[in-house]
Protein backbone atom coordinates (compact mmCIF):
# COMPACT_ATOMS: atom_id res chain seq x y z
CA UNK A 1 0.00 0.00 0.00
CA UNK A 2 2.92 2.19 1.05
CA UNK A 3 4.05 1.63 -2.66
CA UNK A 4 1.17 2.55 -4.49
CA UNK A 5 0.64 5.80 -2.38
CA UNK A 6 4.46 6.42 -3.24
CA UNK A 7 3.64 6.23 -7.05
CA UNK A 8 0.51 8.19 -6.95
CA UNK A 9 2.46 10.98 -5.25
CA UNK A 10 5.23 11.13 -7.89
CA UNK A 11 3.22 10.04 -11.10
CA UNK A 12 2.89 12.96 -12.28
CA UNK A 13 6.40 14.50 -11.47
CA UNK A 14 9.00 15.93 -14.03
CA UNK A 15 11.69 13.72 -12.07
CA UNK A 16 11.03 10.45 -11.44
CA UNK A 17 14.31 9.93 -9.19
CA UNK A 18 11.75 11.61 -6.62
CA UNK A 19 9.55 7.99 -7.02
CA UNK A 20 13.12 5.69 -6.41
CA UNK A 21 13.97 7.81 -3.82
CA UNK A 22 11.24 7.38 -1.70
CA UNK A 23 10.57 3.71 -2.40
CA UNK A 24 14.76 3.24 -1.43
CA UNK A 25 14.09 5.18 2.07
CA UNK A 26 10.79 3.09 3.02
CA UNK A 27 12.50 0.02 1.79
CA UNK A 28 15.93 1.07 4.35
CA UNK A 29 13.89 1.61 7.24
CA UNK A 30 11.43 -1.16 7.21
CA UNK A 31 12.97 -4.81 8.85
CA UNK A 32 13.82 -6.75 5.61
CA UNK A 33 16.43 -8.81 7.02
CA UNK A 34 19.02 -8.09 4.62
CA UNK A 35 16.95 -8.29 1.80
CA UNK A 36 16.69 -5.56 -0.88
CA UNK A 37 15.48 -5.36 -4.86
CA UNK A 38 17.06 -4.13 -7.65
CA UNK A 39 14.68 -2.10 -10.23
CA UNK A 40 14.31 -0.07 -12.93
CA UNK A 41 12.07 2.92 -13.19
CA UNK A 42 11.23 3.96 -16.95
CA UNK A 43 9.15 6.85 -18.25
CA UNK A 44 8.42 7.06 -22.27
CA UNK A 45 8.10 10.86 -23.16
CA UNK A 46 6.71 11.11 -26.91
CA UNK A 47 6.66 14.10 -27.81
CA UNK A 48 11.00 14.36 -27.89
CA UNK A 49 10.70 10.63 -27.82
CA UNK A 50 13.09 10.00 -24.92
CA UNK A 51 12.56 7.01 -22.67
CA UNK A 52 13.90 8.38 -18.95
CA UNK A 53 15.45 5.74 -17.00
CA UNK A 54 16.34 5.82 -13.25
CA UNK A 55 18.20 2.64 -12.50
CA UNK A 56 18.75 1.06 -9.00
CA UNK A 57 20.97 -2.17 -9.10
CA UNK A 58 19.29 -3.89 -11.96
CA UNK A 59 21.65 -4.73 -14.94
CA UNK A 60 22.25 -2.45 -17.52
CA UNK A 61 19.49 -2.38 -20.44
CA UNK A 62 20.38 -3.27 -23.83
CA UNK A 63 19.73 -1.13 -26.99
CA UNK A 64 19.45 -1.97 -30.74
CA UNK A 65 19.68 0.90 -33.06
CA UNK A 66 17.73 0.32 -36.42
CA UNK A 67 20.10 2.88 -37.84
CA UNK A 68 23.41 0.95 -37.25
CA UNK A 69 21.80 -2.62 -36.89
CA UNK A 70 24.41 -3.01 -33.50
CA UNK A 71 23.02 -4.43 -30.21
CA UNK A 72 25.18 -2.29 -27.16
CA UNK A 73 24.26 -1.24 -23.74
CA UNK A 74 22.72 1.24 -22.43
CA UNK A 75 24.68 2.67 -20.65
CA UNK A 76 23.60 5.22 -18.35
CA UNK A 77 26.28 7.23 -16.43
CA UNK A 78 24.72 9.15 -13.57
CA UNK A 79 24.63 13.34 -14.19
CA UNK A 80 24.88 14.15 -10.46
CA UNK A 81 27.40 12.65 -7.92
CA UNK A 82 26.07 11.29 -4.87
CA UNK A 83 28.05 9.12 -2.05
CA UNK A 84 26.25 6.48 -2.86
CA UNK A 85 24.31 6.29 -5.87
CA UNK A 86 22.05 4.01 -8.01
CA UNK A 87 22.28 1.74 -5.44
CA UNK A 88 19.76 -1.63 -4.64
CA UNK A 89 16.57 -0.57 -2.84
CA UNK A 90 16.86 -1.15 0.62
CA UNK A 91 20.40 -0.84 1.72
CA UNK A 92 20.81 2.47 2.63
CA UNK A 93 18.41 5.32 2.66
CA UNK A 94 20.67 7.89 1.65
CA UNK A 95 21.61 6.33 -1.57
CA UNK A 96 20.89 9.00 -4.92
CA UNK A 97 19.41 7.90 -8.03
CA UNK A 98 19.92 9.79 -10.99
CA UNK A 99 18.29 9.74 -14.57
CA UNK A 100 19.46 8.98 -18.01
CA UNK A 101 17.53 10.46 -21.04
CA UNK A 102 17.86 8.04 -24.08
CA UNK A 103 16.70 9.13 -27.63
CA UNK A 104 15.26 6.49 -29.33
CA UNK A 105 13.81 5.98 -33.35
CA UNK A 106 11.44 4.20 -34.79
CA UNK A 107 12.67 0.20 -34.80
CA UNK A 108 15.05 0.89 -31.85
CA UNK A 109 14.80 -1.50 -29.15
CA UNK A 110 15.24 -1.44 -25.61
CA UNK A 111 15.80 -4.61 -23.88
CA UNK A 112 15.30 -4.89 -19.95
CA UNK A 113 16.18 -8.30 -18.16
CA UNK A 114 16.99 -9.65 -14.78
CA UNK A 115 20.23 -10.98 -13.70
CA UNK A 116 19.35 -14.68 -14.43
CA UNK A 117 20.11 -13.58 -18.19
CA UNK A 118 23.44 -12.41 -17.99
CA UNK A 119 24.30 -15.08 -15.25
CA UNK A 120 23.29 -18.20 -17.42
CA UNK A 121 25.94 -20.47 -18.40
CA UNK A 122 27.12 -21.04 -21.97
CA UNK A 123 27.83 -24.59 -23.22
CA UNK A 124 31.04 -24.64 -21.34
CA UNK A 125 30.02 -23.99 -17.67
CA UNK A 126 30.99 -20.09 -17.76
CA UNK A 127 28.33 -17.21 -17.25
CA UNK A 128 27.85 -15.86 -20.23
CA UNK A 129 27.20 -12.03 -18.37
CA UNK A 130 26.60 -9.02 -20.94
CA UNK A 131 28.91 -9.50 -23.80
CA UNK A 132 27.65 -13.29 -24.52
CA UNK A 133 23.66 -11.66 -24.42
CA UNK A 134 25.36 -8.77 -26.89
CA UNK A 135 26.14 -11.91 -29.01
CA UNK A 136 23.12 -13.72 -28.71
CA UNK A 137 21.04 -11.09 -29.66
CA UNK A 138 23.14 -9.95 -32.32
CA UNK A 139 23.01 -13.85 -33.98
CA UNK A 140 19.09 -12.97 -33.91
CA UNK A 141 19.43 -10.15 -36.21
CA UNK A 142 16.55 -10.54 -38.58
CA UNK A 143 13.62 -11.86 -35.56
CA UNK A 144 10.82 -9.86 -35.59
CA UNK A 145 10.97 -7.98 -32.15
CA UNK A 146 7.39 -10.32 -31.63
CA UNK A 147 9.48 -13.23 -31.29
CA UNK A 148 12.93 -12.19 -30.02
CA UNK A 149 12.45 -12.76 -26.03
CA UNK A 150 10.97 -16.28 -26.98
CA UNK A 151 14.12 -17.26 -29.29
CA UNK A 152 16.61 -14.94 -27.02
CA UNK A 153 15.39 -17.58 -24.16
CA UNK A 154 15.28 -20.61 -26.38
CA UNK A 155 18.83 -19.92 -26.81
CA UNK A 156 19.95 -19.86 -23.19
CA UNK A 157 17.89 -22.54 -22.57
CA UNK A 158 19.73 -25.00 -25.06
CA UNK A 159 23.48 -23.55 -24.49
CA UNK A 160 22.96 -25.39 -20.84
CA UNK A 161 19.61 -26.85 -19.83
CA UNK A 162 18.19 -25.75 -16.39
CA UNK A 163 19.49 -21.75 -17.25
CA UNK A 164 16.24 -19.85 -16.85
CA UNK A 165 15.27 -22.40 -13.54
CA UNK A 166 17.99 -21.54 -11.54
CA UNK A 167 16.75 -18.02 -10.75
CA UNK A 168 13.33 -15.71 -11.53
CA UNK A 169 13.04 -14.60 -14.97
CA UNK A 170 11.98 -11.31 -16.40
CA UNK A 171 12.45 -9.82 -19.82
CA UNK A 172 10.40 -6.32 -21.24
CA UNK A 173 11.38 -5.55 -24.44
CA UNK A 174 10.26 -1.85 -25.43
CA UNK A 175 10.13 -0.68 -29.58
CA UNK A 176 9.55 2.12 -30.74
CA UNK A 177 6.70 2.00 -33.14
CA UNK A 178 5.49 5.48 -33.99
CA UNK A 179 6.90 8.68 -35.23
CA UNK A 180 7.09 11.42 -32.47
CA UNK A 181 4.09 13.87 -31.94
CA UNK A 182 3.90 16.82 -33.83
CA UNK A 183 3.78 20.00 -31.21
CA UNK A 184 0.22 20.85 -31.84
CA UNK A 185 -0.85 17.67 -30.47
CA UNK A 186 2.20 18.07 -27.66
CA UNK A 187 0.44 21.24 -26.45
CA UNK A 188 -2.91 19.97 -26.54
Amino acid sequence: MALRQMMRQNVNRIRQTQLVQAVNRELALADLSGRFATALVGTWFMPTSEFVLSNAGHPTPLLYRVSSGVWSTCETKPREHFAMQNMPLGIDERTGYSEHRITLQRGDLLLCYTDALPESLDGSGKYIQTAGLLDILQSLDGTPSEALIQRLLEQLESASPGNLARDDVTVMLFEVTTKSVPLIDTLL
